[in-house]
């Protein structure tokens, strides 16, 4: 018990958060240094992946986003973007995607979800790559919300559905059910054919369409 209070204190503190974030860290670079990775990109993905006058939106569902550092072998050198949750596990995502894979980080609170869309616009139309979970950050498991929707919509983007498979893993029990990959296993990392967002489009039909292709199902 004592030591569950003495790290619930250390979570809480700007110290403790940065320890546990680089230690996190550590561990995730470790793991993907065993991994035998093979990148599978559909062409017009991998076209609009290195055409930085294209806005383009990296989507995958939050299950997915231990291995979201991969997303570096796809995009090299384009400036990087990612929404982060404010909350306690947000602060430990946020140095993950600051000092693993040097990406952006735009941090959303529930009450400012709007300067968030704008920030997402913005960066869109600057030309840097919006990695988005769109079941997060606290679910339904597998629901794709509007805000990634609109966000392309109003930029322009393409939504490039992003998934990772490994031959070997584990599941979690959290809301997300987060798969970890075992260490030296195959991991099948696919970029599928981009998704247009156009004005007077279906929403309802666009959101099935990406968490059928997240899912693998087509």
């Amino acid at each position: 018990m004592k030591k569950r209070r003495l790290f619930a204190r250390m979570a809480r503190s700007r110290p403790g958060t940065e320890l546990i974030g680089r230690f996190m860290k550590a561990l995730v670079h470790a793991l993907i240094a065993t991994l035998r990775i093979r990148l599978q990109l559909e062409k017009e993905a991998e076209r609009l992946l290195g055409d930085m006058s294209c806005p383009v939106i990296l989507a995958f569902w939050h299950d997915q986003l231990l291995l979201a550092p991969l997303v570096r072998k796809i995009v090299p050198s384009r400036p990087l973007a990612i929404l982060i949750s404010k909350s306690r596990d947000g602060l430990f995502a946020t140095r993950l995607a600051e000092t693993y894979f040097d990406v952006e980080v735009v941090q959303v609170a529930h009450s400012q979800r709007a300067g968030a869309l704008r920030d997402t616009i913005r960066g869109l139309q600057e030309g840097r790559a919006f990695l988005i979970t769109p079941d997060g950050p606290r679910g339904p498991r597998h629901m794709v919300k509007p805000g990634i929707l609109f966000s392309a919509e109003r930029a322009g983007a393409k939504i490039i559905p992003y998934r990772w498979q490994a031959s070997r893993s584990i599941t979690l029990s959290s809301w997300d059910r987060l798969h970890i990959p075992l260490p030296f296993s195959r991991v099948t990392v696919t970029c599928g054919e981009p998704i247009a967002c156009l004005p007077g489009m279906a929403q309802e039909q666009l959101g099935a369409l990406l968490a059928s292709r997240l899912s693998g199902s087509s």
